[in-house]
């Protein structure tokens, strides 16, 4: 099977997919070639609001999907993605839960997968997370733990994810 229908099985098979959302992402998607360094630091989704605080559009950086850590960085994104298409044109504040699902579908990717560089790029996310060590990572890593497969929706799971970020801060 090759990398990017392990992706869509791996959307449909948790909700991540419908096909709107899915076509208005791919829409505002920007493929970039991984092997080229300077292209990799874009990786990301972008996103912007107006004067009223509401998001009114976003971008997606990501490699294409070639392999399995080019896989892995789709669906982190894309999971960022989700949670800002599923709040378009709404007032929403992105606080300390922002790496929680998409870190939280990742870990459900390793451990889903039967292969070898599946489980490797999980070993490396987690050294990778203690080396950034940022607040958002280190939150969003024990949420994520707390909320892996308990709900198939992704606004639910991300408020779930916002209130559990009272009790990972302090």
């Amino acid at each position: 099977m090759n990398y990017y229908k392990q992706f869509l099985d791996f959307l449909q098979r948790h909700k991540l997919y419908e096909r709107d959302s899915f076509v208005f992402i791919s829409n505002h998607t920007v493929n970039i070639n991984y092997n080229n360094q300077e292209e990799r630091d874009f990786i990301g989704c972008y996103y912007s609001k107006d004067e009223e605080d509401k998001i009114t559009n976003f971008k997606v950086w990501v490699p294409e999907i070639i392999d399995t850590t080019t896989l892995f960085i789709n669906i982190h994104e894309y999971v960022h993605a989700l949670i800002l298409y599923k709040y378009l044109n709404e007032k929403y504040e992105i606080g300390l839960e922002k790496e929680a699902l998409p870190l939280m579908y990742e870990k459900m990717y390793a451990i889903e997968e039967e292969n070898i560089s599946a489980k490797a790029y999980e070993k490396n996310l987690k050294e990778t997370i203690n080396e950034i060590n940022t607040e958002e990572y280190i939150i969003g890593k024990k949420i994520a733990e707390e909320l892996i497969y308990k709900h198939d929706d992704v606004k639910l799971l991300n408020e779930k994810a916002k209130e559990l970020v009272r009790k990972y801060k302090y």
